[in-house]
């Protein structure tokens, strides 16, 4: 009877040995820079977060470069925003990586299937938030789109939803904000 509580002794030192490291390792990464995105070697996005470590709602970034999201902040569904910025890409440049942050856990990206680009991926990524900083209906999520370009020049158009109309059409969901990026190639 002595060697079977030896056993479970020794089973419980190790359980509580795995614990304190795996522990250790969740604490390190949750000290981590504020730029951090998911903690993850997944090769997410470099996006800025706010004081409580959330992504930026006003930033987007197309590859791997900031552009501001203007008044986001007022997008609602009785008043949407309209947002076009000219992007210029070189003359042989084939993909596009758009990072969007998702805002509020209501709220979704799409992007019109119906342009030129072509959607090669789509992924969607966390920042860590440590638990006296998480916020009622914020989300910490980040949505990663890429696009093979076509040779000409092209628009780009996001636009956020409601998630009740994930399953829509994308010309019948009911944005309340609306991103277009033209693309155009450098001569």
């Amino acid at each position: 009877m002595a060697k079977g509580k030896g056993t479970v002794l020794s089973i419980l030192v190790t359980v509580l040995l795995i614990s304190l490291v795996a522990c250790g390792s969740a604490g390190s990464q949750a000290g981590s820079s504020k730029r951090s995105s998911s903690g993850k070697e997944s090769g997410a996005a470099d996006f800025p977060v706010d004081d409580n470590g959330y992504p930026k709602k006003s930033v987007v970034l197309i590859n791997g470069k900031e552009y501001s999201l203007t008044n986001i902040d007022q997008a609602i569904a009785d008043t949407p925003k309209q947002q076009t910025m000219n992007l210029k890409v070189k003359k042989d440049q084939t993909s596009l990586k758009v990072v969007l942050p998702r805002i509020s856990l209501i709220y979704f990206w799409s992007a019109d299937p119906e342009e030129s680009l072509s959607m090669t991926s789509y992924k969607k990524d966390s920042v860590e938030i440590k638990k006296e900083k998480i916020l009622e209906g914020t989300s910490p999520e980040l949505l990663t789109f890429e696009f093979e370009l076509p040779p000409e020049d092209s628009d780009l158009t996001f636009q956020m939803a409601n998630i009740n109309d994930v399953e829509k059409a994308f010309s019948d969901q009911k944005a309340i904000y609306q991103l277009t990026i033209r693309i155009t190639r450098s001569k």
